[in-house]
């Protein structure tokens, strides 16, 4: 019996094993270089983004400004220099930039937030930050993803009968106060503690928004940052914790003065 030979002619061979294992080996390798390039990409239109949104609310300030003699709603909680970015307080007031919502001035909310930050606590919209959040007293505060530089002579009330107001004896703040160039707000939303990775959403660079309302990018002094840790007694009920120089500019009674800290870093 003849055996009937296949007609293979035309036809394209088939990869081998060892090539198709190749060809995954060097896919694999470009692969291997492009994440990091794309992922650096990313982060940076994450921060010309940044960059926009800050002039945003720069800008949205301006317009509060015009409307309130001048007046803008920076500043910070009495005892509390790290709440410089509170919209709505646990008892349903609005101090600081909630004087821009309560003035329908934040119709467009994502633009107060940093695309780059990972905490769900300073972005838009989550469950540990819901926007706008409740009317129920003890629900949560809610908070904007950029911090308000802690101005000695701006102080808003914790939560009692004054909440939602400047302390007593203050004065609201002036654009035309500050000194050219300085910085007034910056995308470091920090908690007592923190180590520079941990603040710094773009790495090793800081967004800031100028008192001349335009947004810069500024690299602060990590050595200079850590090495400014303090330790102040009495923050809070618990005992003894670190406050990040980001805050030292808080001239409270029962607290040292300190210098100031990385917001001099910003504006260089």
């Amino acid at each position: 019996m003849r055996r009937r030979l296949r007609h293979t002619a035309g036809r394209p061979a088939a990869f081998t094993l060892v090539e198709l294992l190749v060809v995954i080996g060097i896919i694999a390798v470009m692969v291997g270089i492009l994440l990091p390039t794309l992922s650096k990409a990313r982060e940076r239109a994450k921060a010309t983004v940044c960059l926009g949104n800050l002039r945003s609310v720069g800008q949205t300030c301006q317009v509060y400004a015009s409307n309130n003699r001048g007046a803008v709603p920076l500043g910070y909680i009495q005892d509390h220099p790290y709440w410089g970015n509170l919209v709505r307080s646990s008892d349903d007031k609005f101090p600081l930039f909630g004087k821009l919502f309560k003035s329908k001035l934040m119709d467009a909310p994502e633009t107060f937030y940093c695309p780059s930050q990972q905490e769900d606590r300073y972005k838009y919209n989550t469950s540990e930050n819901p926007w706008p959040g409740s009317a129920s007293p003890g629900t949560g505060a809610v908070y904007i993803g950029y911090t308000s530089r802690p101005i000695e002579a701006a102080q808003w009330a914790p939560a009692g009968a004054n909440s939602g107001s400047m302390v007593t004896g203050m004065q609201a703040i002036r654009l035309q106060d500050f000194e050219g160039g300085q910085a007034i707000m910056a995308d470091l939303v920090g908690i007592p503690g923190r180590t520079f990775e941990q603040t710094a959403v773009h790495g090793k660079s800081v967004n800031v928004l100028m008192s001349d309302l335009s947004a810069r990018t500024a690299v602060p002094d990590k050595a200079n940052y850590e090495a400014n840790q303090v330790t102040l007694a009495g923050q809070s009920a618990g005992g003894t914790v670190a406050l990040s120089p980001i805050y030292i500019e808080r001239p409270v009674p029962v607290f040292p003065i300190l210098p100031k800290g990385i917001w001099d870093g910003l504006e260089r």
